[in-house]
Formats: structure tokens, sequence, C-alpha cells
């Protein structure tokens, strides 16, 4: 019986872990969305020339 309560108690942490990694990823694509905006309209230009000359490479 306590080697459930063990395996119980990894498992509630690992999908914890899980559950914070995935919010942590959400944000992160939410926020690489915002800069992404911004830049576009300070200087939509400069933007474009970037993403045209990494996809050259």
């Amino acid at each position: 019986m306590s080697q459930n309560l063990i395996s119980r108690s990894r498992r509630d942490r690992a999908i914890a872990l899980l559950d914070e990694t995935i919010h942590a990823m959400i944000d992160h694509h939410r926020l690489r969305g915002i800069i992404r905006d911004f830049q576009l309209k300070k200087s939509p230009i400069a933007v474009q020339t970037e993403g045209q000359g990494a996809s050259q490479v």
C-alpha cells in the first residue's frame, strides 16, 4: 500500500511539472506573437527582410 502512495506522489509531481511546462510553452508562443506583431507595426520592411534572409540560408 505504501508503494502505491509513493507512485501516486511521483505521478502527481510529474503531472504538475508537465502542466507547468505546457503553460510555459503556451506563454512563450503568445509572447513571440506579441513581439512579432510589435515588430511588424514598428518596421514591416525590416522584419520581412530578416525573414527572407533566414529562408535563403
